[in-house]
Formats: structure tokens, sequence, C-alpha cells
């Protein structure tokens, strides 16, 4: 059995495009006569194991629910087996192998690689051994227990989970066999599985259908969100959870075939389970299992199955290393394939082939240039909705406005979109040093930071080829320095960067003190710690004035729960959070000494300086151009000489704010200076007259806001003091 032709039907007109919706023509040459009695199928796979296409002859299976119209099924042709095979996704540059088995036994695979100038080449002809991959894969589509159909294949990093699904599928054909040549019997297996996904909570279940529906025939799967399984306000707190695990909970069931014995749980949300009362939750589900024929299924990201498997050393022995299946970062093309799974089938869009061209190659270029690394389902129904679909629906409404008919709006065009805007909306990581590099002074904060990226990226370019990176490196920092230093600020970049290369799931910053910390009475303080803890996961957590947690003079002082709170995160290996100390030199150094077991926790010490006066002046006038002003030069020297006056005689230490001052000058002293000067003229005004600051506006707007500071003393032209 050979290809004797394999290629690409033009998508528009004569022209082809590489990434595009496309039917594929086939020519397969067998060694024999093809009989009318023989049923042939066809099955194209991506190298991601996505299902791309399949057909058959059209003798087989003559059941009224086939979806596969008439003109689509193989033909006889002498020795040839000729076919069209049309995809539901779209193609992308890659590899390819398709799949040629017999209703007689013969089985081909056939490897090919599709370039950018849509040339399909077949580089491999190979025979497929009974229960091997491809057997297995072939066999359950034409059984209908599909891995890959659109949406599943949507998925984005499924690719290590697919594998599994593959050998999980062999041993239950294995087993299948033993019984029927053998009257063995089966071979038990260990369904218990740690699935590590970035995925968001909603497509969990959909990933559970695909476990249930492709390794096991006759199982009903029962999803169970962990957060919903204990409500202390209810007269039964785990009401919920005895209704799932007792079968009272239908709305749980996603499938219950007719007579299925087995079960599955599927856990999601496992960051409920990590407090007292997961202990508890986690006590009920034992009781469930591990027992025959019931199954569970634990799911989420890496950092809240480790939490998990630490808090319950326990259950490490129901999950072989093997079962622990990681999710990958995802692809281009699994990012464009789900793209327009979410565009056209939840967004009832529809592409020109030059539009879904550009926008893949739109996609394709920014996921090379690192703007899509830890982009997911969640990431790309956002973009679909807010910027795709509100864009096109804009264009189409004034499509119609013009004069065009309905008709002429039915598809997007390239020149309906901006390219530009396709681009994500979250920043690279280049951009991000940008930023960074751009705020005044900070010279040795600046590197600070961008060396712990280049780690993060240095180990993330390790992972992606395969060499062994260093397991709990944590990034969890002390900032030091006078307010107004820029802490905040590096903060809140520290977490852009640190989501922009996947260290972080979300990349905020949840600021708290020790106020928002501790509670009033017995048990309040864990109560609000939970909280916390729970909102900035995936975040920066930024404690301010840190070192009022620790009072060495009192023992019983509730702040010292909240400190053993946060170790439970600052001892984790991976806690998808990065903490930060903040607060004054010396006192955070003082916090350091009556506690040294938290300065290990904190790798790295960054100081923020005082800014000089020229630093304090740029922040000046930065703040001015942002707002449109300008100084005339009276009094932007009247301004310089008061700043440095300010720096050298009346900064007191921590009294000093540094950069917060400055806004304070400009936004409560200059500006409403030049506001009561100019509300009071008489003549009229022109725009220039709101842009322009003179030097009464600094001289009045200092000598209000500076209280007790002796400002510079020299003649200005144009008013008299």
């Amino acid at each position: 059995m050979e290809i004797q032709s394999l290629s690409f039907l033009p998508v528009s007109g004569n022209q082809n495009y590489v990434y595009n919706y496309a039917d594929v023509n086939v020519v397969v040459k067998t060694d024999h006569r093809v009989s009318v009695s023989d049923s042939y199928w066809m099955l194209l796979y991506s190298d991601k194991l996505q299902l791309m296409a399949k057909t058959r002859t059209k003798d087989h299976d003559h059941t009224k629910t086939s979806t596969t119209s008439s003109t689509n099924f193989i033909k006889r042709s002498g020795s040839q087996l000729v076919a069209t095979l049309h995809s539901d996704l779209v193609w992308c540059p890659g590899n390819y192998f398709l799949i040629v088995r017999s209703s007689t036994g013969e089985k081909r695979r056939f490897d090919i690689e599709l370039d950018e100038q849509c040339n399909m080449t077949v580089t491999g002809a190979n025979g497929i051994a009974t229960c091997g991959m491809e057997d297995v894969l072939s066999e359950t589509e034409i059984l209908n227990l599909t891995l890959s159909n659109k949406c599943l294949a949507s998925l984005p990093g499924l690719v290590p989970l697919r594998q599994w699904l593959v050998k999980r599928r062999q041993e239950s054909r294995l087993n299948a066999m033993r019984d029927k040549e053998c009257k063995e019997k089966p071979l038990k297996f260990n369904d218990n599985l740690l699935l590590e996904t970035h995925c968001d909570s909603s497509s969990i279940p959909l990933i559970g259908t695909m476990l249930t529906t492709f390794a096991r025939l006759n199982v009903r799967l029962m999803k169970a969100d962990c957060s919903t399984f204990c409500d202390r306000t209810a007269s039964n707190p785990f009401e919920n959870l005895n209704d799932l695990l007792e079968g009272r909970n239908m709305d749980a069931y996603e499938t219950w075939p007719e007579g299925s014995n087995d079960t599955i749980y599927l856990f999601y949300n496992l960051w409920a389970l990590n407090n007292s009362d997961g202990k508890l939750v986690l006590a009920k589900i034992r009781q469930y299992w591990p027992r025959e024929k019931t199954a569970a299924i634990f799911c989420g990201t890496p950092q809240e199955i480790d939490t998990l498997l630490n808090d319950n050393p326990s259950l490490k022995a129901f999950f072989p290393e093997q079962n622990r299946i990681a999710t990958e970062v995802a692809t281009a093309e699994e990012l464009i394939q789900l793209f327009f799974y979410r565009a056209c089938y939840f967004g009832y869009l529809k592409f020109t082939p030059e539009t879904v061209d550009m926008l893949c190659r739109s996609i394709a270029r920014a996921h090379r240039d690192g703007l899509l690394d830890h982009w997911g389902d969640k990431e790309i129904r956002q973009f679909v909705n807010d910027n795709l679909l509100e864009k096109y629906r804009t264009h189409a409404v004034r499509a119609v406005q013009e004069g065009y008919s309905v008709t002429h709006t039915l598809e997007v065009k390239p020149e309906d979109l901006d390219v530009q805007a396709l681009l994500p909306t979250t920043t690279s990581t280049s951009a991000l040093f940008d930023e960074l590099n751009g705020l005044i002074g900070l010279d040795e904060v600046k590197q600070h930071v961008i060396t712990m990226a280049n780690s993060v990226r240095f180990n993330n370019q390790r992972r992606c080829m395969g060499l062994p990176v260093e397991d709990g490196v944590v990034y969890h920092s002390v900032f030091t320095g006078n307010p107004g230093t820029g802490k905040t600020t590096v903060a809140k970049l520290m977490g852009r960067l640190f989501h922009s290369m996947g260290l972080l799931s979300k990349g905020d910053v949840i600021a708290v003190e020790r106020s928002k910390m501790v509670g009033e009475y017995i048990g309040q303080t864990e109560q609000i710690m939970k909280q916390i803890l729970n909102e900035a996961r995936g975040n920066v957590l930024f404690v301010d004035e840190a070192y009022t947690l620790y009072k060495a003079d009192s023992e019983k002082d509730v702040g010292r729960i909240a400190i053993e709170c946060l170790l439970t995160v600052l001892s984790s290996e991976h806690p998808d959070m990065v903490v930060i100390f903040a607060g004054y030199e010396q006192k955070m150094d003082a916090l350091f000494t009556m506690n040294d077991g938290l300065r290990g926790r904190f790798p790295y010490h960054l100081h923020f300086a005082d800014y000089n006066a020229d630093q304090l002046m740029q922040i000046a006038l930065r703040l001015l151009n942002e707002g449109q002003y300008i100084l005339t030069p009276d009094a932007e020297a009247l301004l310089r000489q008061t700043i440095g006056g300010i720096v050298a005689n009346n900064r007191m230490g921590t009294q000093f704010s540094n950069a917060r001052w400055i806004n304070q000058l400009v936004s409560n002293g200059i500006l409403p200076a030049m506001a009561d000067r100019l509300m009071t003229a008489v003549h009229v005004l022109d725009k220039s007259s709101y842009q322009t600051i003179q030097a009464i506006d600094v001289m009045r707007g200092c000598s209000k806001f500076c209280t007790g500071t002796v400002l510079p003393s020299r003649n200005v032209i144009g008013f008299r003091a």
C-alpha cells in the first residue's frame, strides 16, 4: 500500500493558504484490487494526536446518524482508494500522519510533512502493530469513542494526557484480548490520576469527559468542585459533599451510562482543601476510595497538587508516579485551533481564507515572540469576546450604515481587523524590561529584578529542552527603604514580569499590612489569613511594614499567627505566589534578628535608596509632562532650587516620603496655586494659559504645601513677593 498523490484543494479561487480550512485529496494504491465487500477507513492526525479529518467507504455503517456527506466517502477504483478529506481544524505547517485500515486487517501509517508553501510530502509508510498507538487510535474513532473531536482537540497543552489515554486504552485492549483468547481474568490497573493543568475550572469537566469516554466504556463521571464541599454557615457544613458521594447530587453527573457500575470522581478547585476543613473533607472522600470500581482524579495546578500531597502524605500511596500527568505550555498550533473554535462555534463568526491565514500568522508570530506562552482557554475566550467580536460588530454595523448588504458583512475580512490589535493584551517580557529600566533611579534594584527574571527565563528554557531544573526555586523578597522610593511600583512590575514568564498564574499585587491581617478574637486571624492567601494565589502578596507582625516583648501577640500562616506559602516549593516583606531597613533587620528562621525564606533583599534632588526633579517633570503642563524657564529653575534646598536642609530620615512628596507637592501645592491664579484672572484665557505654570505658582504652591520649609531667596521676574 502506498500513497500515489496527496494535495490540498485550493481554498480561495486558485490560491492556497497553508494556514486555513482545506480539503485534502488522497489517492492510495493497494497491493490488490479493492473488493466492494471490504470496508476502509482513512484518519489523518497531527503529531499532537489531534484528529484533523476522517472518512470511510460508504458501505460501512449505514446508520442515519452519520454526519459524513456522500461526497466525502472513500471511492474504490480498481486497486486505488480515492478520497477527499475535509478538516474541521485549521491546517498549520508541521508533521501529520495518515492511518489507512481495512476490515480485512490491512493497516498502514504514512508520515506527512506540510511546509509553508502548502506542499505535503510523504516521508514514510509503516505497518501498524496490533495494540500499537495507531491501532487503538483508529479503533476508537471507528467505534466513535473519540479522543480528538473538535472541542477536545482545541484544548491546549494536553498532548501528555492524550498519550496517557492511548496507553490506558492499550491496557484495556490487552485485557479484552486476554479474556477472548485465553479466558484469563483482567489485569488490574490503578485509575487514580493526578492531573496538573493550567486550564480554568470550566474546562476541567470537559477533560473528565475525554478521560472516561476514551479510557473506559462503562463508567459514570462525577464532577466534584472542592470549593462547594464545606459551608460553615449551613446546619450541615458537609451536606454537598455527602450528596455527591452518596449519589444524591444529580447535577454532578457528567455521564452516567445505563448499567454502569464504575465511578470516577473528578475533583477540581483543590485550593479549597488546603486548610483544616479540607482535611475533614479528604477524610470523608477517603471512605469512598480507593475501592473496587471507584477511582479519583485530582485536577489542579502543580502548586495545588504539591500542597495537597505535602499536607496529606498518606495520599501519595494511591497515585503511582506514572499516574501524575503534567500538561504542557500550549503550542502555537493548539492556540490557533482553540482560537477558531471559540470564534466560530461560540462567536458565530465566519472568516475569508485570507483572514484565516492572516490571523494564524499573527498568532504564530506572537507565540514565537513569547507573548502567548501561558495562554489557555480562559485568555482565548476573553480575547475573542472583548477584542475580535467587539471590533467585528462595529465594522459590520458601519458597513450596513454605509449601504452594504448584510451578505457583505457575513465574513470577517482582513480590512475589518487591526492586526496589531490581535496581539495579546498581556505585555511582553521585553516590554516589561523596558518599563522597568524606564524608572527613574533605582539602578541596583533594577539589576536585582532583571537577575531574578533572567533566572526564571533560564529555567524555562532548560525545561523546554528537556534539561533538569532545580526544584524549589522561590523568589520571595524583602524590600527595604523609606516611603515613596518605588517599592510598590517595582512589586507591580515584578508581578507582571513573573506572570508573563509563567511563574505566577495572575500577576497582580495584593497589598496588606498588620491591621488587615490580624483579628480581634481567637481564631479570627486564621480566617483572615485564609482569605488573604486565597486572594493572593497566583499573585504578589505585598506585606507593608511587615516588622509590625512580630513583637519581641509579647509572646501572645497575634501577629505571630499571621506569620505562621504565611510560612505555609514560604516553605512551599511551588507556591504560585511571591511574598514581599517591605519596611524601613533597620526595623526589617530587627525582625529577622528576632526570627532567624524567617530570614532564610527570603532569598532576595532589595534596598530602595532615597532619591537625590536631580531624580526628584525628573519625577516632577514626568508628572507635569503626563498632564501636558509646561513650566516656564523661571518656574523650572525655582522648582529645581526648591527641591534642592528641601533635600539638603529638610530631609529628616523616615519623615521624608521621596516621590510621594513630589507627587503631593505638584498635585496639592503647585497646581492648586495655578488654579487660584487663573480662576481670578479678569482677561480671556487661551489653551496655553491652562498649560503654562508660572514661577509664582511654584512659589505660592511650595509656601503653602511645604509648611516650615525655608524656600530659596531670589527675585523672580514677573511678580513681587
